[in-house]
This record gives structure tokens, sequence and C-alpha cells, in this order.
């Protein structure tokens, strides 16, 4: 079984997302989400998400192409990701920042090595955060 993860806000989960993890999902047979906590949204944005990360969490659960949902992050170790070992890790086209770079050095030095894509522009490159929500 192929795994494939993806992370992120998922604030307000809109048509975007969807067709980002359809897409996600489509490189391989498991497809998992890592939703990124309450506390690093705001560290990393200034703004909390509109919805606290266990309600962004359920919808995505409620998604039947979606295997599992994590709520996790870099600096506490990632360790669904570690546990789960998968074979691809999932970006979107807007995610290319450090925090990709700093969790490809992360895995490497945990002895994981997916592979890595970028997705092209999905939606037609509208976002949450352009209609006044968050990515």
């Amino acid at each position: 079984m192929k795994k494939v993860i993806v992370w992120g806000k998922f604030d307000g989960l809109h048509d975007g997302h969807l067709e980002f993890l359809r897409r996600a999902g489509e490189l391989g047979d498991e497809l998992y989400v890592v939703v990124i906590p309450d506390r690093k949204v705001q560290e990393n944005s200034g703004m909390l998400p509109r919805e606290v990360a266990g309600n962004r969490k359920e919808k995505l659960c409620g998604l039947d192409f979606v295997s599992n949902v994590y709520i996790d992050c870099l600096d506490d170790g990632l360790n669904s990701v570690l546990n789960l070992k998968p074979d691809v890790f999932v970006f979107g086209h807007d995610q290319m920042t450090q925090w990709e770079e700093r969790l490809q050095k992360y895995l490497s030095s945990n002895g994981l090595f997916p592979e890595y894509v970028y997705l092209g522009v999905y939606n037609e490159g509208i976002h949450a955060k352009d209609i006044g929500g968050g990515v």
C-alpha cells in the first residue's frame, strides 16, 4: 500500500482544499492528513484559525477518500508522520516555504525519504485567504 500524506491548516474547508486532497490521494492507495495545531497556526500567521484543530480534523475525517487525520506539527516531533512512514509527501503549489525545507531535513534525519510532490494550481488558484478565510 502506497501511503500519501499532506499537511496544512485546512481552516474553512473549501473546494480548493477538496481538489488538492483528491489529487494528492490519486498518487497512492491511502491518504493521510496532518492538521497544523491552533498554536502553530497563530505562531506562523499571527492569527488563530477560525476553526479549532479538532473541528478541522473532524471535517477532514468525514471525507470518504481520507484514511486518517492527525493533529501534529514539526515542533512536536511529527510523530504521526514518523509512525506512518509515508511513501509520498504532497504539497500544494503555495507551500514552498521554510517549513517544507525543515520538514524534508527532519524526515531524512529520521531515516525517512518519501517522494516529495508539489501539485500545480488547483481551484483556479482561489484560496480561502482570497475570500476572507484561511489557507
